[in-house]
């Protein structure tokens, strides 16, 4: 694969471009925070997953708001990261792309803390989720270590409400990328993804 153009996205990082999703929407107890570094160079995103309460869940950071990015000029998404810690990394990161919003996309009401309906999104089914899984890279004796994954919006599988489907990603009309961890049934048995997590990242890229 040969990259020819990189363009920065959501950068620099600002705190208030991202919110926590997590599983307390269905009652359950995981979250997740993200710290800005000075100039927003970098994000630190953090959490915990638990699962002992619902016997799965998820942890995520989010983008706020209800804007739409046209994407369809690139190939794919490359994610810059640092693991300054190997003991709170899960084994699998999920990346998240919607191209669609409806109003339980956002939260809610009683439930999600300070959530107000957008009435500007219409009410309806679930939308389908794109996500993309990849398992972190670790040296504990080069923390600051850089490392990257890169694929095309063609590995991102279209999932609604937790079961593989099919579906075509509209690079047109991207509403939401989201930093997830949560449970897989192949790792549920140990809870292997349970527990805090960390990840530092350095860029979030398009590339063509």
């Amino acid at each position: 694969m040969k990259i020819t153009k990189l363009v920065s996205v959501f950068f620099p990082f600002i705190a208030s471009d991202w919110t926590d999703q997590s599983d307390f929407v269905r009652g359950g107890v995981s979250f997740s925070k993200i710290d800005i570094a000075k100039g927003g160079r970098t994000a630190t995103f953090s959490g915990e997953l638990n699962t002992t309460i619902l016997d799965a869940g998820f942890s995520s950071q989010r983008l706020t708001g209800t804007r739409t990015f046209d994407w369809s000029k690139f190939k794919g998404v490359r994610f810059e990261y640092e693991t300054p810690d190997c003991n709170l990394l899960p084994p699998v990161f999920t990346l998240i792309i919607k191209d669609r919003l409806q109003q339980g996309d956002d939260g809610v009401p009683g439930v999600t803390p300070g959530f107000t309906p957008d009435p500007t999104l219409p009410p309806g089914p679930d939308t389908l989720d794109f996500e993309y899984n990849f398992k972190p890279e670790c040296n504990p004796h080069r923390p600051r270590k850089t490392y990257s994954v890169t694929p095309s919006f063609k590995d991102f599988d279209a999932w609604y409400r937790g079961t593989l489907t099919e579906g075509t990603l509209n690079l047109k009309t991207v509403r939401r990328f989201q930093v997830m961890v949560r449970s897989f049934e192949e790792l549920q048995k140990e809870r292997l993804q349970d527990g805090k997590w960390k990840l530092k990242v350095n860029r979030i890229q398009l590339w063509k």
